[in-house]
């Protein structure tokens, strides 16, 4: 080797030497600040909040539509439990299987967990989105297993120290210079508006919700099947739960294929599935009760939240404290 090449590896070695230096640096620095992600608006904020709550007895997760649907007040209420919910806009199964690990590996058994979960969120396997769950890692064996399995891309991105906070740099330096860490707090956010308005809804949204023709994702649901055997194993009923939608079509045979394949896995690993939408509920046919076609606002959050609570307290291996009480109460007063 020449004394050139020799020196252009030399300076190659020192920046990628330099690199991951600084990689380390921020990366620490950024960990120190974790605990200030708004559990209300990041993934990280949803998973510290998480682990900070010893006392929930049931775990809401899912994507927006557990975020923005469940609400774990009214759910509490209704099933005399205390319910956290860690619904992330954008995430999916294998976020929800993370949250499920962490909570675990900090000493927390919820009784319950809930899952909400759709045709089109085993259409599409994006691993990628949990990566900010790479803070975790050597609490997640199941997740590091499935992020690790996803290619180079993939494992250069959890080798960095820095990778897991992108996009969180200001909210972490402003909510730390406020002194408002995550603590416990609840990741539900409720949407006022209506697309029954012609003021009120974001604008520019299509008024009927339509489906994708996609094939189910095989690794989809082998995280889903996962979910479900680990937390029955663990003694913890599990309720996969589906919500409505302001449809403008029909149901396209790809997303019924979904929704079986969904009923079959969550059955034969001991889950429940609860199926609470426009189809069986018409009165989910009402822009009124809508923000945007995908989303329910806080009207429909509220009646939705009601009837799942229903459904869930049906299905509950013991009779929830609420239940008692409201048929105590009954019962007292015929």
């Amino acid at each position: 080797m020449s004394v050139q090449t020799g020196g252009r590896a030399a300076r190659v070695v020192g920046f990628v030497a330099l690199f991951a230096l600084l990689d380390a640096g921020l990366g620490s620095v950024l960990g120190g600040l974790a605990e200030y992600a708004d559990p209300k608006s990041s993934p990280l904020g949803a998973l510290e909040a998480a682990k900070a709550n010893p006392d929930m007895d049931v775990l809401v997760l899912g994507s927006s539509r557990a975020n923005h649907h469940i609400d774990p007040d009214l759910l509490g209420a209704r099933l005399g439990m205390a319910v956290h919910n860690a619904g992330v806009d954008g995430q999916g199964i294998v976020f929800a299987r993370a949250v499920q690990e962490l909570v675990w590996a900090n000493g927390i058994r919820p009784q319950v967990f809930v899952l909400q979960l759709q045709a089109f969120d085993v259409m599409t396997f994006e691993p990628e989105r949990a990566l900010v769950a790479s803070r975790f890692l050597e609490s997640m064996p199941a997740t590091r297993a499935t992020l690790e399995g996803e290619g180079y891309n993939v494992k250069v991105k959890l080798t960095s120290r820095s990778f897991r906070y992108n996009s969180l740099v200001l909210q972490l330096a402003l909510n730390r210079l406020r002194g408002q860490p995550a603590a416990a707090q609840d990741s539900y956010v409720s949407l006022d508006g209506s697309l029954g308005e012609s003021t009120a809804g974001p604008e520019g949204v299509p008024g009927r919700w339509t489906s994708d023709a996609r094939e189910v994702s095989p690794e989809s649901l082998r995280v889903l099947g996962g979910f479900v055997r680990a937390a029955v194993e663990a003694g913890s009923q599990v309720f996969v739960v589906t919500g409505p939608f302001l449809r403008g079509g029909p149901v396209l045979p790809s997303e019924s294929a979904a929704a079986d394949a969904i009923a079959r896995v969550t059955s034969e690993e001991g889950g429940h599935l609860i199926t609470v939408d426009e189809t069986t509920h018409p009165i989910f046919d009402d822009p009124a009760l809508f923000y945007d076609p995908s989303h329910l606002n806080r009207q429909g959050a509220a009646l939705y939240t009601g009837i799942l609570a229903e459904r869930i307290a049906a299905g509950l291996d013991r009779a929830p404290a609420g239940v008692e009480g409201a048929a105590a109460e009954q019962a007292g007063g015929t």
